[in-house]
């Protein structure tokens, strides 16, 4: 586990490129954040896939279930807490 885990530490490095939102308009905020989750989720299926040698569309779905069930308990959390903001930011 902990080689899997270096492997996703390393093809996170994409979340890098949010320094580069200092340099766009603040209007263009939102379509960069999503392209930096897209640079991210692709690295990661790149990095687990090389490193488990295993094919892509298995890999994907393994990156996707992790996807969904982060997504499902922050929203989850959102309605325990009652705060509306945090289901918005689930949705990024």
């Amino acid at each position: 586990y902990n080689y899997i885990t270096t492997t996703l530490i390393i093809s996170s490095f994409g979340k890098m490129l949010l320094i580069l939102m200092v340099i766009w308009d603040y209007t263009e905020l939102e379509h960069s954040w999503h392209l930096v989750n897209f640079i991210v989720l692709t690295s990661n299926i790149e990095a687990l896939s090389v490193f488990l040698d295993t094919g892509y569309l298995s890999t994907t779905l393994v990156i996707l279930f992790g996807l969904a069930c982060r997504i499902v308990m922050q929203i989850a959390f959102a309605n325990i807490t009652g705060d509306s903001t945090l289901v918005t930011v689930a949705s990024m």
